[in-house]
């Protein structure tokens, strides 16, 4: 179970890798080294939704419960989102996570993706992260995103996988590298309409 330091360090490492890539470049700018560490927050929302406390301490693991979620964001990119854990992750409400993990390794399989990945290890680990976006938000953030999502794959061995259009269908389930590779060229085109060929 990674901390929030060992995302935040994670994430500034693949910014750092991105960070001459053209869509970088292009969507983000030049940002010196040292501001591309992002900062990892766990907020708690009582249930009477009154004040909303936040805690940043590094040490924390990522494993939140009840109503608590985190929140990443950077200065730097002037962005944010939120994002879940969920070891119950029964995603339909009638099927186990073994189930949804065993449809997830078919669909790897029919598309050639994640050869040799341990997917009844996966069943039985029964973590996941949801990160969350609107419908809304710029490009840089759903770079932040995307970058984020590798980070967290890279920590826990894992794969990245939406059904929402959070990745491109297309290519997922898939490594963390593999993603890389494609993510920002595939999101660029989503949300303005074109390549940058």
């Amino acid at each position: 179970m990674p901390t929030f330091g060992e995302l935040a360090d994670a994430v500034q490492q693949v910014l750092i890798s991105q960070r001459s890539s053209r869509y970088f470049v292009q969507h983000v700018g030049a940002i010196p080294v040292e501001e591309l560490r992002p900062y990892i927050e766990r907020v708690v929302e009582p249930s009477d939704r009154s004040v909303m406390q936040r805690f940043d301490d590094e040490a924390e693991l990522l494993n939140f419960r009840g109503e608590d979620y985190g929140w990443l964001s950077s200065a730097a990119l002037e962005s944010g989102f939120d994002f879940y854990f969920d070891d119950e992750p029964d995603l339909s409400g009638d099927c186990s996570h073994a189930d949804v993990i065993s449809d997830y390794a078919k669909r790897a399989g029919s598309i050639g993706t994640l050869q040799g990945f341990p997917f009844d290890r996966a069943a039985e680990v029964e973590w996941c992260w949801h990160l969350r976006l609107q419908a809304a938000q710029p490009l840089c953030t759903r770079l932040l995103a995307g970058y984020a999502a590798v980070a967290l794959a890279r920590l826990t061995d894992g794969f990245i996988h939406a059904e929402d259009g959070g990745v491109d269908y297309d290519r997922a389930p898939t490594d963390p590298e593999t993603f890389l590779a494609a993510y920002s060229e595939w999101i660029t085109r989503e949300i303005l309409g074109t390549s940058m060929s």
